[in-house]
């Protein structure tokens, strides 16, 4: 019996209470995940050997609840199919438009071998790059494996992690192209622009927009206006370690315990609650890679 003068909860209240009561016990990192990282390389660059020691003795305010390590070129697949075998590492393979030279079908029969793999998660990073390549024979050969890479997505019904850089035009005609508009897409360490960001939004639904420690640099306010404008619903957090660390690690190896300093900066940017930015891009992650 109701006293009254009390509310009744209902059980869809009742269970978000809890779940709020739940969330608040737990510890910050609990809702840390990196979506993209090379673990291999950055365990090497630490000189360490077994990420399970590593972690134990990483600082509270660098604990991570998960990540999603990167094999995109043909000498680090079995680096990344190892570190598998560790608890809460995810992996995704593929060729990253600088290795796409290096796809031919022994290359295809393998990465498709190692996405049957349980705890691999996606597909890529695929895409295009011309910052370093000005040659047109080179952008045909990434734009091939970039297709071929978007149909295996679509064929094995697996998020498409996209590499996109000065190519924007090309990246967006392709992906219209040879991708469904209901793909899941992660567009990964966004540096594009706002116009490609917006676009990308509203082309493809389930896609999302990864921003990394660039975000913090001091000449990244471009960057800083797309986060800006993108829904917290429609970003994923990653490091792209060991590359770009964020401030105040800049020029130090990057790795998933910088996580908390990127989502502090998203936080700022939108002027929102850095918990829910955690939070929010934890759901994020689990909407697109089922983690």
């Amino acid at each position: 019996m109701v006293n009254a003068g009390t509310t009744q909860l209902s059980t869809e209240d009742f269970n978000s209470a809890s779940s709020r009561s739940l969330s608040s016990q737990l510890p910050v990192w609990s809702n840390v995940i990196d979506t993209h990282c090379h673990l291999d390389m950055i365990l090497s660059r630490l000189d360490q050997q077994d990420p399970d020691s590593w972690r134990v003795n990483l600082p509270l305010e660098e604990k991570f609840a998960a990540c999603i390590t990167i094999g995109c070129s043909l000498k680090a697949l079995d680096p990344t199919q190892h570190l598998l075998q560790y608890d809460n590492i995810y992996g995704a393979f593929g060729l990253h438009p600088l290795s796409a030279h290096e796809w031919d079908d022994d290359v295809a029969e393998r990465v498709q071998s190692l996405l049957t793999h349980p705890k691999a998660v996606a597909v890529g990073e695929a895409g295009l790059d011309y910052h370093y390549e000005s040659d047109p024979e080179v952008h045909e050969v990434q734009k091939k494996v970039f297709r071929t890479q978007m149909e295996l997505s679509t064929a094995l019904d697996l998020p498409l992690v996209i590499h996109t850089r000065e190519a924007e035009s090309d990246t967006l005609a392709l992906m219209r192209e040879h991708l469904p508009k209901c793909a899941r897409v992660h567009v990964h360490c966004f540096t594009s622009s706002l116009e490609m960001a917006s676009q990308l939004l509203a082309d493809f639904p389930n896609l999302c927009i990864g921003f990394t420690g660039v975000i913090t640099f001091k000449n990244a306010q471009e960057i800083r206006d797309v986060v800006k404008i993108v829904p917290l619903d429609r970003i994923l957090l990653e490091t792209d370690g060991p590359f770009m660390a964020p401030v105040p690690y800049r020029g130090k190896v990057a790795h998933p315990g910088h996580i908390p300093k990127i989502a502090a900066e998203v936080a700022k940017v939108k002027d929102i609650d850095y918990n829910e930015v955690l939070e929010i891009t934890r759901q994020n992650a689990n909407r697109m890679y089922g983690i």
